[in-house]
């Protein structure tokens, strides 16, 4: 009778620590869903810390980042953009969100050269503390736009 009952108690606690070790599992899981690297707000809240420096961009296989070597770029929370050189401050904007279920970066600096060509909807391929990779594809002719912004 008491070896029934101890094969028993043994028996309960194993299955006890099995249905915490998988309530364990699956909170972890849940956990790493809803930190979303993909969302727009911890996009925002990276992108607004610190001063940033273009580190390639790269249009149809061709190097240009030495255009943007000189620019010192600030994205502020009220969606301006600064692209500051030679103590020259150019005004644009930024914003993002998701489409197509893919985080994007909208960029507008107007007309003022060399800045208009980074004026895009740009999909982020990678974001981190010190590291923001953008892409874009053109839809008419599949040209390939890269841009890597740094923390400076």
């Amino acid at each position: 009778m008491i070896n029934s009952i101890t094969n028993y108690i043994q028996m309960k606690n194993s299955i006890l620590n099995s249905a915490f070790i998988l309530l364990l599992l699956i909170g972890a899981s849940s956990c790493q869903k809803s930190n979303n690297t993909n969302s727009p707000a911890i996009f925002k809240s990276a992108i607004q810390k610190g001063n940033w420096k273009v580190t390639l961009y790269n249009k149809n296989g061709k190097e240009e980042t030495a255009y943007f070597s000189e620019y010192n770029f600030h994205f502020a929370s009220d969606g301006k953009a600064i692209a500051t050189t030679s103590g020259i401050d150019l005004s644009g904007s930024w914003s993002c969100g998701t489409e197509d279920n893919l985080l994007k970066l909208y960029l507008n600096f107007g007309g003022s050269n060399p800045l208009q060509v980074i004026n895009n909807d740009w999909h982020v391929v990678l974001q981190n503390a010190t590291t923001i990779k953008l892409d874009d594809i053109s839809g008419g002719n599949g040209a390939t736009e890269i841009l890597t912004f740094e923390k400076k």
